[in-house]
């Protein structure tokens, strides 16, 4: 009986740092996608922020481009005879 109690013990034990192994491994695992979430967060609000600034610039650039026409259709210049550059 005291054989068997014994093996139960060993295997117990064995079982509990098994278990304690695969936690460690698990929270290194969290730890690892918390540290890729997070990098790809940054990543994205950069990404984001980069969009409004090109949107700002469009923006700015037709906002430019509609001014200059309504002043060449106030001054008798024909949108058809305007240059605005090669693209």
């Amino acid at each position: 009986m005291r054989k068997l109690l014994d093996t139960e013990a060993a295997i117990s034990t064995e079982a509990k740092a098994a278990i304690e192994e695969a936690h460690r491994k698990l929270q290194a695992q969290k730890s690892e996608a918390a540290a890729e979430l997070a990098r790809l967060r940054r990543e994205v609000d950069a990404k984001e922020e980069r969009i409004r600034a090109l949107e700002l610039q469009l923006k700015g650039a037709y906002g430019g481009l509609n001014k200059a026409l309504q002043r060449a259709n106030k001054a008798g210049v024909g949108a058809s005879s305007l240059q605005v550059g090669a693209w």
